[in-house]
Parts: C-alpha cells; sequence; structure tokens
C-alpha cells in the first residue's frame, strides 16, 4: 500500500507539472514568444498565475513555487517545455540546476 499512495503522490505533483507546462505553452503562444534552445525562457509560475493562465483553486498545493523552462525547438516545429515544481513536500527532480 506504500508504494500505492507514493504513486499517488508523485502523480498528483506530475500532473502539476503538466498542468505548468499546458500553461507556459498557451502563454508563449498567445504573446508569440519565440526563444531557442540556447536562449530558453525561464517562466515563473507567478506570472501564469498573475496573468490566470493557471487558476489558483485548481492548482492543488498552495505550497509550490517553481517556473517553467521553455524553448522552440526548429526541427520539430514546436516548443519544448519542462515546469520544475518547489513545494514543502515535494521538489522536482533538477528544480535547483536552474536556480
Amino acid at each position: 500500500a506504500i508504494a500505492n499512495s507514493s504513486n499517488k503522490f508523485f502523480d498528483k505533483y506530475k500532473e502539476l507539472e503538466q498542468e505548468v507546462n499546458n500553461a507556459a505553452l498557451k502563454y508563449v503562444n498567445k504573446n508569440e514568444i519565440y526563444v531557442s534552445k540556447e536562449n530558453k525562457l525561464i517562466l515563473d509560475i507567478e506570472i501564469l498565475q498573475k496573468e490566470k493562465y493557471i487558476i489558483n483553486k485548481d492548482f492543488k498545493d498552495k505550497s509550490c513555487e517553481g517556473f517553467s523552462v521553455v524553448y522552440y525547438d526548429d526541427l520539430q516545429e514546436e516548443y519544448k517545455i519542462d515546469s520544475y515544481l518547489n513545494c514543502e513536500d515535494y521538489t522536482t527532480e533538477n528544480y535547483w540546476d536552474y536556480k
């Protein structure tokens, strides 16, 4: 049972990361932001919340802060986004690499 509840725990945060990814994608599309792989954009969650790309009531863990790292992949012609969270009970792997 322990493994299962820990999976649920991580799933919740993976979902949050995905939610932030989706919000960041909407943000860069709407604002027509183009960033190359060499010049990645680090987009703070606070900006996404302030501009209502993330609605706080949907954001399950209020202790989280974080950001998305975004760039446009020219070969695949799409944005690549990784979101990193730092919450009371959870921190995305490699979060501190960007701090």
